[in-house]
């Protein structure tokens, strides 16, 4: 029996997409895509830093229609199947797997230790972005525009004189040519859920941070203060965050 595993579709372990939904097989099948290229991504953290480099997947699909990404992320959950074929968390199994296999483009975007620790080991035929040096910290791989951003992350006066905003930054380290493509924020939500009085002015505060950046944390009290003064306004109001402001939001609602 023929099977094409190159296919987009081949999963290897469960019924693929045109399977499930026409009943086809290989040998017939007339949805077969073949796998141009097999891309690695690896931005690991914020659920924001995950937002704002998914313009990337848009010149990635113009580029390479037929390649298989991966994107390995603390936030899978925010990135859609449309645009990744293979949204993986940060997990020993997803890790493992990623390290035995061969990619044609491997792009790390983070400096976090185990991303350059990835991208070192990690085989493919190019890389772009951040690596490990033998110290173990992490070091541009190769071009200007890598340098570039490396320089501004480690000297202050240098940070302050960059003009490039980030999403031409990676564009660069990619090489590419940004042309003001989109942010992709396709995530599927039941919002028949939310208790929203939709008749009024929608305002969400965001009331946490990366870790990295708890100097930029507001009291409880400001937030108390601020959602007073827009409720007395007539407009709705609604705490955001992720799971770290949880409870600290449940609190403040009350």
């Amino acid at each position: 029996m023929l099977i094409k595993t190159d296919c987009r579709f081949y999963k290897g372990d469960i019924p693929c997409k045109p399977h499930k939904e026409f009943g086809v097989h290989c040998d017939s099948c007339t949805y077969y895509k073949k796998i141009s290229i097999n891309i690695l991504i690896i931005k690991l953290g914020a659920i924001g830093d995950i937002i704002r480099t998914t313009p990337l997947l848009r010149k990635l699909r113009a580029n390479y229609p037929d390649a298989n990404i991966y994107w390995l992320t603390y936030s899978p959950e925010i990135l859609s199947d449309d645009w990744v074929d293979y949204r993986l968390n940060v997990s020993i199994d997803n890790i493992e797997h990623i390290k035995s296999m061969q990619f044609d483009w491997l792009i790390n975007l983070d400096k976090d230790k185990i991303a350059i620790a990835l991208t070192k080991s990690i085989e493919a035929e190019r890389k772009s972005g951040f690596t490990m040096d033998k110290f173990g910290n992490a070091h541009p791989i190769s071009s200007e525009a890598e340098e570039h951003k490396w320089l501004t992350g480690i000297f202050n006066d240098i940070s302050k004189q960059n003009t490039k905003h980030y999403v031409l930054e990676i564009f660069e380290i990619c090489g590419f040519e940004f042309n003001n493509e989109e942010y992709i924020l396709e995530v599927k939500i039941d919002k028949s859920k939310w208790d929203i009085d939709k008749s009024k002015k929608v305002i969400g505060l965001n009331t946490g941070c990366s870790g990295r950046w708890t100097s930029r944390l507001w009291p409880n009290e400001y937030w108390i203060e601020l959602a007073s003064k827009l409720l007395k306004s007539s407009y709705e109001v609604i705490f955001l965050g992720g799971e770290q402001e949880h409870e600290k939001n449940r609190m403040l609602a009350e």
